[in-house]
């Protein structure tokens, strides 16, 4: 057995080298980000690296045993699973300047692992278009795809029937507008607005992923008298939100807020809440079946917001429909709302 290694500037073109040179002999046994050159952290090129084990007695390791077409789809699904199988272990991390140990920083409990596996998974095997169908502007409109990327797609060749359309749908999709860095200075403030479930649920993996105490997360509320959020950490009027604020200026880490704010109710006492808490990041958690028109009048009624978390997805036809508010999408269900994440979600349906 021996070890060997494949890189590349994206993902799936390592799976593509390694799948090519190595076919069902190998075993991914790691799987790595790097960030390679920069100046203090800055201007960093970013690489992926996908280690593999090899068994050195089979005959055929060394040649390449791209699956052919022929075999069809059960050889396709029987490789992705000995892949998804063995991937036991993804890190996150700057290859150091000088020789020295690189300290992983992901481990498979993190979104970046989930994120990972679920590219092997739709690169390996991704669904395809039927036989005889095509995706037109209808199909586009149907998913709620806006019209600058409906007539963007009308410009160009359309991925063929039969087809995977994974890859044209993340480069039509490569131009939508990027949520903001969650901000971690010192005396942040990120608020979280929308309906009190979805506000706490997008509130709390916020403040997981930004490693805070889970007990600081504070709730802003008019009327919440449930035992789950103690007291102390609750805001039930602007001047209680305004006093707060000025002693979370000096924290050293951010605080996040999750305000109970369902569309349609009280907008002027949130909008009020928001201001006193003079938050750095204002964060819509949103659900993806009401219409685009309701939630951009909300946000604005808000005062607007940052980005967007968007949940429910599963629950409609057309999850592409938050984006004609033309606000950033950060999350979707939790996720982060990259091009690929987009893709991975929207085809799904189109080749449904």
């Amino acid at each position: 057995m021996s070890l060997q290694r494949c890189e590349g500037t994206n993902l799936e073109s390592v799976l593509e080298e390694v799948r090519a040179r190595f076919g069902n002999t190998a075993t991914i046994v790691e799987a790595n980000r790097l960030r390679k050159g920069g100046v203090g952290g800055f201007f960093a090129r970013e690489r992926f690296e996908v280690v593999v084990d090899i068994d050195e007695d089979d005959p055929f390791a060394a040649l390449p045993t791209e699956v052919p077409a022929e075999y069809g789809v059960e050889a396709t699904e029987d490789f992705c699973e000995r892949l998804l199988s063995m991937a036991d272990d993804v890190s996150d991390r700057d290859e150091p300047a000088r020789p020295g140990p690189a300290t992983p920083s992901v481990s498979t409990e993190q979104p970046e692992f989930a994120a990972i596996l679920g590219s092997i998974t739709r690169h390996m095997d991704g669904p395809t278009l039927p036989p005889g169908q095509a995706i037109d502007a209808r199909a586009l409109a149907r998913v709620g795809l806006p019209e600058d990327i409906r007539r963007r797609a009308a410009s160009g060749p359309a991925p063929l029937p039969g087809t995977d359309p994974s890859d044209w749908l993340t480069g039509l999709l490569d131009g939508l507008p990027v949520a903001p860095p969650l901000p971690q200075g010192r005396g942040s403030v990120i608020v979280v607005a929308g309906p009190r479930d979805a506000a706490l649920l997008l509130a709390r993996q916020i403040t997981a992923e930004l490693g805070l105490d889970p007990d600081g997360l504070v709730f802003a509320s008019p009327g919440y008298r449930g035992r789950a959020i103690p007291v102390e950490r609750r805001v039930t009027t602007v001047e209680e939100a305004a006093e707060a604020r000025s002693s979370w200026r000096r924290r050293a880490r951010p605080t996040v807020v999750a305000i109970d704010a369902p569309t349609g109710q009280r907008e002027e006492w949130a909008r009020q809440v928001i201001d006193a808490l003079e938050p750095t990041a204002v964060w819509g958690a949103v659900d993806a079946t009401r219409k685009p028109e309701d939630l951009f009048e909300w946000a604005e009624q808000l005062g607007g917001f940052d980005a967007l978390g968007v949940s429910n997805l599963d629950n409609t036809v057309s999850p592409a429909a938050v984006l004609r508010c033309g606000i950033p999408v950060g999350r979707l269900d939790g996720r982060p709302a990259t091009p690929l994440q987009w893709a991975s979600l929207l085809v799904a349906r189109l080749a449904s």
